[in-house]
């Protein structure tokens, strides 16, 4: 029995959200980068849908503003999740032919496409056209009523 709840506790459900937490060679300068996860299981938990593996591409963090050591003019990125760490795929557990996700840890991979470039000041300014994408890393975090209240 409490396996089972352990299990239950760690299954990542709607409302759990993704908190996108570094990016390699810029900043991010949003102090809440936190996004809800949307479940497409048919299962619930305390009427929540349970999360499959592929639920993971709700997340989305739409228009973040960015800048870099050399480009401090702030430009403006999009975040999604490029790879699940393994931590975050239950192995053993189904539904529909698709593994259940877990909150896991911290290692999820992060990509961040420029929309529009962070620029170097100046008359005019310069556009930073060295990189359209930034990796970076997140991780899941479960949604808990009685501490947050952080779904956008």
């Amino acid at each position: 029995m409490a396996e089972n709840f352990k299990k239950m506790h760690c299954t990542l459900l709607s409302g759990d959200s993704f908190s996108f937490d570094s990016i390699d060679g810029a900043q991010l300068l949003s102090p809440v980068n936190i996004y809800p996860i949307t479940g497409s299981g048919k299962s619930s938990i305390n009427t929540r849908n349970i999360c499959l593996k592929g639920d993971e591409s709700s997340v989305v963090l739409p228009v973040i503003p960015y800048n870099t050591s050399s480009h401090t003019i702030p430009g403006v990125l999009k975040g999604e999740i490029k790879q699940l760490a393994s931590g975050n795929i239950d192995e053993k557990s189904f539904e529909d032919g698709k593994n259940l996700l877990k909150v896991g840890s911290n290692d999820v991979e992060v990509e961040y496409i420029v929309l529009m470039p962070a620029m170097q000041p100046g008359t005019p300014p310069i556009p930073d056209l060295s990189k359209y994408k930034f990796s970076g890393k997140g991780g899941f975090k479960q949604f808990t009523p009685e501490k947050d209240n952080h779904v956008p």
